[in-house]
C-alpha cells in the first residue's frame, strides 16, 4: 500500500529536494575544477571551457529548479487551501444534521 505525505509533510520534502540540489547547483556554479575528468576532452560544441560550461550548466539547473519548486509550492498551497474549504463545508454540514436531529 501506498502511503501518501499530507499537510506540510509535502513542503518539508520539497524543501529538502531543493536544498540538497542547490547545493549541487552553487557546487557546480562556483567551482574551480571540472567534476569530471573524462569531461575535460570531449569535444567542445559552443566554444565554452570544460569549467565554463560545467558552471552554466550549475546555474541554469538552480534556476530551472527554483522556478518548478515556486510553482510546485503555489499548487500545493491552493491545493492545501481547497482542501481545508471542503472540510470546513463538511464539518459545517455535520453540524447541521446534528442540530436537526
Amino acid at each position: 500500500m501506498r502511503r501518501r505525505l499530507s499537510g506540510m509533510g509535502i513542503f518539508a520534502y520539497l524543501l529538502v529536494a531543493k536544498v540538497s540540489l542547490g547545493v549541487l547547483g552553487i557546487g557546480l556554479t562556483w567551482s574551480h575544477g571540472v567534476a569530471y575528468s573524462s569531461y575535460e576532452h570531449v569535444p567542445r560544441i559552443w566554444g565554452l571551457s570544460p569549467i565554463t560550461d560545467q558552471n552554466v550548466g550549475g546555474a541554469i539547473m538552480m534556476v530551472e529548479q527554483s522556478l518548478v519548486l515556486v510553482v510546485a509550492f503555489a499548487v500545493l498551497f491552493v491545493r492545501m487551501l481547497l482542501q481545508s474549504e471542503e472540510d470546513e463545508l463538511r464539518r459545517e454540514r455535520f453540524e447541521d444534521v446534528a442540530r436537526t436531529a
